[in-house]
């Protein structure tokens, strides 16, 4: 009899309440496991520590220093796979996000609003 698939687990790291709250939700249909985290110090952890299967990293927390994140993650040899999102504008900034090594990037067009929720 084959072993049982290892629930998958995902990293959702942004300070937006609302982004949080959404990526949750749609994350939340009985097949992932999700932590949700504010800060780059915490997910670094989190990363070592709950070996997550992916990662959604709001590039733009700690003053647009996330992608730090990334960086120090893959010149570790990490392997995860990491959702990057943005509102970052400028296509220098979000072509900058895959040199740091972000798998794929979504530009999300606003800021969020408490009041969705």
């Amino acid at each position: 009899m084959p072993a049982p698939m290892e629930t998958p687990r995902c990293l959702i790291v942004t300070q937006d309440r609302f982004l949080a709250r959404l990526l949750d939700l749609l994350l939340d249909h009985g097949e992932y496991e999700r932590r949700v985290l504010s800060d780059a110090r915490a997910a670094t952890r989190d990363i070592e520590a709950w070996r997550p299967h992916l990662a959604i990293l709001d590039i733009d927390i700690d003053d647009g220093h996330g992608i730090d994140l990334v960086h120090d993650w893959k010149a570790r040899g990490g392997t995860l796979p990491i959702i990057g999102v943005t509102r970052r504008k400028t296509i220098e900034a979000r072509l900058g996000a895959f040199e740091h090594g972000i798998d794929d990037l979504l530009v999300i067009p606003c800021r969020g609003s408490p009041r969705a929720f």
